[in-house]
């Protein structure tokens, strides 16, 4: 068994990636698994030079992408596969350019190419991680998840999440002003979220998609503002959003 894997280990290790090959890694991967299919080939060919510098840009690029991608929204408006796109050309490119001719002569010295299922298994694992690392960030930051302090109001339970910009005694008179003024004073639960910028409240509220155009429903909301300000002594603002916290479709001040 054990000289087995040791001539399995031999056999990879004098086999490179086609330029295709990186190039499906990248599409479907990433830029860290071409990365590491280009560095792969440049150690069997004996050329690693460029190694160093190329996983060095190639992680501050996928930073870069990881940071567009939670903390930008205008990057939802480009369409998914421009990015991509992009990235697998120029990796396909610069493998094409950097090692095309070394390849070449490797072949037809007897070298062998990688298989498609191991690019292929890879390029998965490679895209698992990827988008693990992506969902951890926007978990990390998502705006629900940094109102972590709760007051609960009324036999309903009604809730309010806020942030510690607001403080336990803030969250208790909007709260009770929410009571008073209608929102937490029916039969069904009820969840604000709230957080406090240059001394204005900001009362998060999400509706569906159809709701947040509704003229009788804005207006039910436009009086609810004035009616926390003038309970309270507070300024506040109503944000409604639709299905989360980043997307404010209305701003009542």
């Amino acid at each position: 068994m054990t000289q087995i894997i040791d001539q399995e280990i031999k056999e990879h290790s004098h086999k490179v990636y086609s330029d295709t090959a990186v190039a499906a890694g990248a599409f479907i991967g990433g830029p860290l698994v071409s990365c590491f299919f280009m560095t792969q080939t440049a150690t069997t060919l004996r050329k690693p030079e460029k190694n160093l510098g190329l996983w060095t840009a190639t992680i501050i690029f996928s930073g870069l992408i990881v940071f567009l991608v939670a903390y930008v929204p205008a990057v939802e408006k480009i369409p998914g596969y421009v990015i991509p796109v992009t990235y697998t050309i120029a990796y396909y490119q610069l493998h094409k350019n950097w090692y095309g001719k070394d390849i070449q002569a490797h072949i037809e010295n007897g070298g062998q190419l990688h298989g498609w299922a191991r690019v292929i298994l890879l390029s998965i694992l490679g895209l698992i991680i990827y988008m693990l690392i992506i969902i951890g960030f926007l978990v990390a930051n998502d705006p629900i998840n940094q109102m972590s302090n709760i007051r609960t109001f009324g036999n309903v339970q009604h809730e309010i999440h806020y942030t510690n910009n607001v403080t336990d005694d803030e969250a208790d008179d909007i709260g009770n002003a929410l009571m008073t003024n209608g929102l937490f004073g029916n039969n069904e639960k009820s969840y604000i979220y709230t957080d406090k910028k240059n001394q204005v409240f900001l009362l998060y509220v999400v509706l569906d998609e159809l709701s947040i155009y509704n003229p009788e429903i804005i207006q039910y909301y436009k009086e609810l503002e004035e009616d926390v300000e003038s309970t309270t002594d507070y300024s506040a603002s109503i944000l409604l959003c639709v299905e989360s916290l980043d997307d404010v479709r209305e701003t009542i001040e």
